[in-house]
């Protein structure tokens, strides 16, 4: 179907771009020592049509940032420009937990800005060089532009990954949640999160799967792959297009649905796709765990 020109608008820059984003801690030799994220490729204008080449991961190895995205993929890519900003003039022996969320939020809170400039500043007489705040108080209108502000958002969302040092030296995942409010929040004590039009389905597999940081990782990246199956019963989310992040303290390994398998990864699709015939919806408990959840009645 072609556009009707009215509607244009409205598919440029493809703001409506779908997707499914998910993110879970997982370990190896130590607990939370892992990280796994996924994401499908398809893209959609609205209902009108969509493309299966739309990449919505961000691997920046060099500074230890990795991070999926939805919505906007060019906004996120303009936020994590800032965020990897933040993150390069942190000394790595700085970069502890909290750095790492000040530095996230800062840069979020900038890109925040930057929308309100770009695109409500220019329906009133304020230079955007100036602040806004002392020129809405000169105006009268303090309380219209505050309210603007508020309904503000940064067009995507994301979550971040990368890793931060305890006071020993060890070094321990982080994964964050950058909302399009421009808040930013470490993900809970579960360690898992979901983003996207199938971010309910994939968080209600998960939460059914019982998902821990203290699980390892073969267990972890086949709850990530059956939560993205359940993600696709969303009409906006890809089929047969999972690309699947594992970061390791040491290294990094990038599968999808051409790429099945890579030397040194401790799986591969193929084992993922035997697994879920194998295991259904029983339990997974043999995959292993380092957290002590291998008790009586648990039911992932």
């Amino acid at each position: 179907m072609t556009p009707k020109p009215q509607q244009l608008a409205y598919l440029w820059p493809w703001k409506y771009w779908m997707t499914i984003g998910i993110g879970v801690v997982c370990s190896d030799k130590n607990p939370g020592d892992c990280f796994i994220l996924a994401s499908d490729r398809l893209g959609s204008f609205g209902d009108e049509f969509s493309t299966r080449r739309h990449c919505k991961m961000f691997i920046q190895p060099e500074q230890g940032l990795y991070a999926v995205s939805a919505d906007d993929i060019g906004n996120a890519a303009e936020l994590l420009a800032g965020i990897y900003q933040q993150w390069a003039a942190t000394p790595v022996r700085s970069r502890g937990y909290n750095l790492i969320r000040l530095g996230m939020q800062r840069a979020a809170y900038e890109y925040k800005l930057y929308q309100f400039v770009t695109s409500v500043l220019p329906q009133y007489p304020i230079d955007p060089k100036v602040d806004w705040r002392i020129e809405a108080a000169k105006l009268g209108l303090t309380d219209k532009l505050f309210e603007e502000w508020r309904q503000t958002r940064t067009g995507c969302e994301l979550i971040v990954g990368t890793y931060g040092l305890y006071d020993d030296g060890r070094l321990m995942s982080h994964l964050h949640y950058a909302a399009e409010s421009g808040e930013v929040t470490p993900f809970p004590s579960c360690g898992f999160g979901a983003i996207g039009s199938g971010a309910d389905n994939a968080l209600f597999w998960m939460s059914y799967r019982e998902q821990s940081l203290g699980m390892s990782v073969k267990r972890s990246a086949l709850h990530v792959y059956e939560a993205k199956l359940m993600a696709e019963h969303s009409p906006h989310v890809g089929r047969d297009d999972i690309e699947l992040l594992i970061v390791t303290p040491g290294q990094w390994y990038q599968l999808t649905h051409k790429r099945r398998s890579v030397d040194g990864c401790p799986v591969s699709l193929d084992e993922l796709e035997e697994l879920h015939r194998k295991f259904g919806p029983s339990s997974t408990q043999s995959l292993g765990s380092l957290d002590g959840d291998l008790l009586q009645g648990d039911r992932s």
